[in-house]
C-alpha cells in the first residue's frame, strides 16, 4: 500500500508543478531542468510500477500482483463472515444491513466471498495497463536489451496503471479493514507550494550560468 500511496503522491505533485509551469508564462523557456524533471519522474514511477507486478517467486517478490494471485487461490480469506467482524471492530454500532451493503458494493449482491474469476479479471486488467510499462523498465532502464523499444510507454499509460493500482488498493483496503477511502492522497499539514513562492538563488548569488 505504501509504495502505491507514494506513486499517487509523486503523480500529484509532478502534475501540479507542470500546472505552476503552465500558469506562469516566465517559465515557458528552454531548460535542461525540465528534461530532467520529467525522465526521473518517467523512470522511478515505471520502476515502482514494475515492482507492483513482479511474480518472481523465486525471489520472494512482495507486489500487488502476487497478493491477488495468493487471494485468488484462497477466495474465501475475505468472506462475508470477516467483513463483518471487522466492520464491527472499526464501527460496533454499524447496523448489519449497512455493513451487508458495503460488502454487496465490493463484491457483489449476495455473494459469501471474493469470487475468483472476478479476481482474475483484475489481474489481467492490470497485465494489460502495465505490461508496456514493464517492458520498457526491463529494456530501457535495468537492463540495455539490444532489442529497441517500439514505442516508448506514453504519460497517459503511466497514469492508467497508477489510477489503476490505487482503485485496487483502496479496494482491497476497504475489504481487507473495512477503511473507505476516495483516494490515497494524504491530507498535507503544511503547503508544500510554499517553495515555489521564494526565489531559489538569492539574486546576489546570480552568476548568468546556463540553462
Amino acid at each position: 500500500m505504501k509504495e502505491v500511496e507514494g506513486l499517487c503522491i509523486s503523480q500529484h505533485i509532478f502534475e501540479e508543478i507542470q500546472e505552476i509551469v503552465c500558469r506562469n508564462p516566465k517559465l515557458h523557456i528552454r531548460s535542461s531542468f525540465y528534461s530532467f524533471f520529467e525522465s526521473i519522474y518517467a523512470s522511478s514511477m515505471s520502476v515502482a510500477i514494475r515492482r507492483q507486478v513482479d511474480r518472481d517467486k523465486r525471489k520472494r517478490s512482495v507486489s500487488l500482483l502476487r497478493l491477488l494471485e495468493e487471494i485468488r487461490d484462497h477466495p474465501t480469506v475475505l468472506s462475508r463472515a470477516r467483513y463483518r467482524r471487522i466492520s464491527r471492530m472499526a464501527n460496533a454500532h454499524a447496523p448489519r444491513r449497512f455493513v451487508d451493503h458495503g460488502f454487496d458494493r465490493l463484491v457483489g449482491p449476495g455473494q459469501r466471498h471474493m469470487s475468483p474469476k472476478a479476481i482474475d479479471r483484475e489481474i489481467r486488467t492490470l497485465e494489460t495497463k502495465t505490461d508496456r510499462l514493464k517492458g520498457f523498465v526491463d529494456k530501457r532502464i535495468a537492463h540495455h536489451d539490444k532489442s529497441r523499444v517500439r514505442r516508448l510507454p506514453t504519460y497517459q499509460e503511466l497514469g492508467n496503471a497508477i489510477a489503476y493500482l490505487e482503485f485496487l488498493v483502496l479496494r482491497y483496503l476497504a475489504l481487507f479493514r473495512a477503511v473507505h477511502r476516495q483516494n490515497l492522497l494524504p491530507a498535507w499539514t503544511y503547503d508544500w507550494k510554499e517553495i515555489f513562492r521564494h526565489p531559489w538563488i538569492p539574486r546576489e548569488d546570480l552568476d548568468g550560468g546556463s540553462d
